[in-house]
């Protein structure tokens, strides 16, 4: 049956693309994920990526008026040899009378003229507008274009943006097909920003830098202007080496009807009021950084399970980086340092499970929980302000296991492990200490274990998250 080449095969597009991405237009085409993956085993990122666009991201192809062939699906060239650089594998944008307006696997390649045998026509059209390959001009136009209800669909920018509006995220994968919309950040080439990656920064660099790097990720800027920088409706999606900046009153991001299975990767979140309080569920957060500029608590969740992993945040004065209300979350070799009072609260039936991380210098409490469900916790180390609480509990809930974490104050003095007026006060356990962890320097945020540090346990597990 003719269809776009999302209903066909995985398919990748650009935004920005190349150099200054000043060339990227509006209805961009794009690529097979086969066709990338066999240019880049040939030859490498850099050359398939100008097989496809010019130097600024314009298409290869961007012509109209061109005469379409309906019982062949046939477009043939404003000029002789016009097409001989365009490849089968290529996806081109087509649009016209009597023709279906979208994107299409070319399936046959010749200088004179293309075969699209997805293309969904009536009859002959001589004034059939296409553009093949090449760059979308912004973000929000290769999200509202590209659709992986099918098949799975990459999104690969470097253009930095100012915004207007949100960017409203739909037509994402699907969870009973195990299809993805990833929308991925890039300097140069494809992957650059990854994890190992020629320009990766992680959070705990940013931690140590004291500032987040934007030659490391692609901005979203807000301006101020008092909206969020990502509007998701749709479920699955992954985004990755993107930095949401400066929303002013906003969050960073709205969740509109509670879409699932979402993963946020390698990505920063500064000057924002927070990063999001609308319901989500089955989301991840793996290696992201929030900065100490935010002005309201960090994280409020609802909805359903969510899972914090390696994850710095540097805390603002008096405020809190996770709410979690009437949900299941897990934070894993997390990060939590600054002047905040709370590190974790879950409230009102959440279940919290949480192994080898680090919080410091809080000012109330590592968990205030209240009306919680249970808590699990071992491998933390709890370094917290004069006269904090590593487990504060309030009305009512429980805490099933308690081991294996450190517990101290930032001036040496042993730390209080925990209060609860309705119940019986979480304690050490058994393999807990109470003991400096010996950060290699605190004071500069290097949350490193010295050599020496008695959470190091050889052959066993370390204590904290670094």
């Amino acid at each position: 049956m003719p269809t776009e080449v999302f209903g066909q095969e995985k398919s990748m597009f650009f935004v920005g693309g190349r150099g200054n991405g000043s060339g990227g237009v509006a209805e961009a085409g794009g690529c097979t994920q086969t066709w990338w993956d066999a240019e880049v085993a040939a030859s490498d990122a850099a050359t398939a990526l100008a097989k496809l666009m010019g130097a600024t991201g314009g298409p290869l192809i961007n012509n109209s008026n061109l005469d379409y062939t309906h019982s062949t699906k046939r477009i043939d060239a404003a000029s002789p040899g016009d097409f001989t650089n365009v490849e089968v594998g290529m996806v081109a944008y087509v649009t016209g009378l009597y023709l279906t307006t979208g994107r299409y696997k070319i399936t046959e390649a010749y200088d004179d003229y293309i075969i699209l045998s997805g293309i969904v026509s009536t009859a002959d059209y001589n004034d059939t507008v296409l553009v093949i390959g090449g760059a979308f001009n912004v973000l929000n136009n290769a999200c509202d274009k590209t659709d992986a209800s099918n098949h799975s669909v990459a999104i690969h920018t470097n253009l930095s943006e100012t915004l207007a509006g949100a960017i409203t995220i739909s037509s994402g994968g699907r969870s009973v097909r195990n299809t993805f919309k990833r929308i991925a950040g890039y300097n140069t080439l494809p992957g650059d920003m990854n994890r190992g990656g020629v320009y990766y920064q992680s959070p705990f660099d940013i931690l140590l830098a004291g500032s987040i790097d934007n030659a490391k990720t692609v901005l979203l800027d807000g301006d101020g202007n008092n909206f969020e920088i990502l509007n998701i409706s749709d479920d699955n999606l992954v985004i990755e080496n993107i930095h949401i900046y400066n929303t002013g009153t906003a969050a960073a991001i709205v969740y509109a009807g509670t879409p699932v299975d979402i993963v946020f990767r390698n990505c920063r979140i500064s000057a924002c009021n927070r990063v999001s309080n609308t319901a989500t569920s089955d989301v991840t957060w793996d290696s992201c950084y929030t900065h100490d500029d935010l002005v309201a608590n960090y994280n409020i969740l609802s909805g359903g399970s969510h899972l914090f992993l390696h994850c710095v945040a540097k805390l603002n004065a008096a405020l809190n980086w996770i709410h979690a209300t009437g949900i299941h979350i897990d934070v894993i070799g997390c990060l939590v340092a600054g002047s905040g009072n709370y590190g974790i609260r879950p409230l009102a039936g959440a279940a919290l499970f949480m192994t080898n991380n680090t919080f410091y210098n809080l000012a109330v409490a590592g968990v205030g929980a209240s009306t919680h469900d249970d808590i699990i916790a071992f491998g933390n180390i709890f370094a917290l302000g004069v006269g904090a609480t590593a487990f504060d509990f309030a009305v009512q809930g429980s805490m099933s296991y308690n081991d294996y974490n450190c517990f101290i104050e930032t001036d040496g003095t042993p730390l209080n492990v925990g209060t609860f007026a309705a119940g019986e006060t979480p304690v050490m356990g058994p393999h807990s200490i109470a003991a400096d962890p010996l950060f290699v320097d605190a004071a500069s945020g290097n949350f490193r274990l010295k050599a020496t540090s008695p959470c190091r346990r050889a052959g066993k597990l370390t204590i904290g998250a670094i």
